[in-house]
């Protein structure tokens, strides 16, 4: 019960450096603690997905992130239509078609 708390406290935190003061690197440090306290937390992974694919408009590298946080998120909740959506696009754009139509 007590870990369920901190991953709630910590995200809570990340989640207002990211979208209340723009501050993706802040924010990447309490989303990370949450993930390793609770690493079935969802809304987390899908937050640090936001934080690299913002990132990888300077630094393309940063798209092997997005890719392995949105496999995370569809393998704990197959149902998540956004993250299901874009995990397929990008695969298709890499030109992983089979694994796309899965």
């Amino acid at each position: 019960r007590r870990y369920y708390h901190d991953a709630l406290r910590t995200f809570k935190t990340g989640y207002e450096y990211l979208y209340r003061y723009d501050d993706a690197k802040g924010s990447q440090q309490y989303l990370e603690k949450t993930v390793l306290v609770d690493p079935t937390f969802v809304a987390a992974y899908v937050a640090l997905t936001d934080i690299y694919l913002r990132a990888s408009r300077k630094v393309p590298q940063y798209m092997q992130h997005v890719e392995r946080f949105m496999k995370i998120v569809y393998l704990l909740n197959p149902e998540y239509e956004v993250v299901r959506k874009g995990l397929s696009q990008l695969l298709r754009q890499r030109g992983d078609v089979d694994a796309a139509e899965r």
